[in-house]
């Protein structure tokens, strides 16, 4: 394939809804405030939130942009790097279950004027030029803190604690119940929230799993911790591409942005991302 048709259908959230969050690049929200009819520093102080690595449009409850209106974006015309280069993004462009896996999500494709391979290549340069953070392959662990196991029982979490208290002489950094916690309803009040357990100098995390779907054997995941909201969507999507998505991303009482996914193999992971600092 040498070109293929395509054009951003005004109206279209279809992107807009995907999980993670909008990235701005130099310049984004300068475009956006003369938009808008509103100063630099007014658009930051609404709009703009700090991450480790960056700068994102703030997002608004149950939703990941403050201008996704129900009948489309409300600054299209303006619209940040991220979103004008979509569907031109190197992890769409460069792999095939990615472009297949977009063209299924996109209404624009198949539609509009013609554009060169050579212009899609072009634009993803781009977008590795605006985000050099994002695909500097030598940098990405920089927001990572770790990866460590987590293991749901069923509600036999805290007979486990004294177990691995006495097996491996672990030590108990923090434990909380459902019914300490903010959200009490997700199971009795007895059951633990979350525990964490030092084991040398491992840690193991686990909890009773509010679904009571926790089976011996399949009761294990992976958790990724991390610090940056941007770089826990980039992760989460790579993550859930051909897999299943169990919880999607979003922000919890213990967390920036949380979320579940089995990725194609059958490993579940878990991404936790703390407040940026």
């Amino acid at each position: 394939m040498q070109s293929f048709r395509f054009e951003c259908q005004k109206g279209c959230v279809r992107c807009c809804e995907a999980p993670g969050v909008v990235r701005l690049a130099a310049g984004d929200a300068d475009v956006a405030a003369r938009h808008l009819g509103m100063g630099t520093d007014e658009f930051h102080s609404q709009y703009v939130m700090k991450g480790a690595d960056g700068l994102f449009l703030r997002p608004v409850e149950g939703t990941r942009c403050p201008f996704l209106l129900a009948d489309g974006c409300a600054i299209h015309e303006a619209k940040p790097t991220q979103c004008r280069l979509y569907p031109f993004w190197p992890e769409i462009v460069e792999t095939r279950q990615s472009w297949r896996k977009t063209v299924e999500l996109c209404p624009g494709i198949g539609k509009g004027p013609l554009i060169q391979i050579e212009d899609a290549v072009l634009r993803a340069r781009e977008m590795k030029t605006a985000f050099p953070e994002c695909y500097d392959f030598a940098n990405r662990g920089l927001n990572m803190l770790g990866v460590n196991p987590y293991i749901a029982f069923s509600g036999n979490c805290r007979e486990a604690i004294a177990f691995y208290k006495d097996a491996l002489s672990a030590e108990v950094l923090f434990t909380q119940t459902m019914g300490d916690s903010p959200m009490p309803d997700m199971g009795p009040a007895e059951n633990i929230m979350h525990c964490t357990l030092k084991v040398g100098d491992s840690v193991l995390m686990m909890c009773d799993d509010p679904r009571g779907g926790a089976a011996s054997g399949g009761n294990i995941s992976l958790a990724i911790g991390l610090n940056d909201p941007a770089r826990a969507a980039v992760l989460f999507e790579n993550l859930s591409a051909g897999g299943t998505v169990i919880m999607p991303l979003g922000k919890t009482f213990w967390a920036e942005a949380f979320g579940m996914v089995a990725d194609r193999f059958g490993v579940k992971w878990m991404v936790n991302c703390d407040a940026p600092k």
